[in-house]
């Protein structure tokens, strides 16, 4: 949680703010994200994953869930506040992963 109010503290309403996370597996993150109202686009390869994560957040209507390779995933540069991710980074092609996350906000 303390992690989670770190990342937040630069902005002075978090509800406000869209955040991409990458790699949201079953939502653990994603969760402690929406506790703080914040609008959540959230990329996760893995569809049983996803089931979880939708199960553990379907009474967050600010998150949604992208079944898909974030280096597959259509970005609209400048639309996010706040790009995170954990363990996904390892995973992600490092031709794209930085300029990709770089582009999106």
């Amino acid at each position: 949680e303390q992690l989670i109010t770190e990342a937040l503290q630069p902005f002075p309403t978090p509800s406000s703010i869209r955040i991409l996370e990458i790699g949201a597996g079953t939502g653990q993150a994603t969760t402690l994200f929406a506790a703080h109202g914040c609008e959540i686009v959230a990329i996760e390869p893995g569809s049983n994953l996803i089931s979880l994560a939708k199960q553990n957040l379907s009474d967050k209507p600010k998150v949604s869930f992208e079944n898909c390779r974030f280096e597959d995933w259509e970005l609209q540069p400048g639309s996010f506040d706040l790009v995170v991710a954990a363990v996904s980074l390892y995973w992600l092609d490092p031709e794209i992963r930085s300029r990709k996350i770089a582009d999106a906000a």
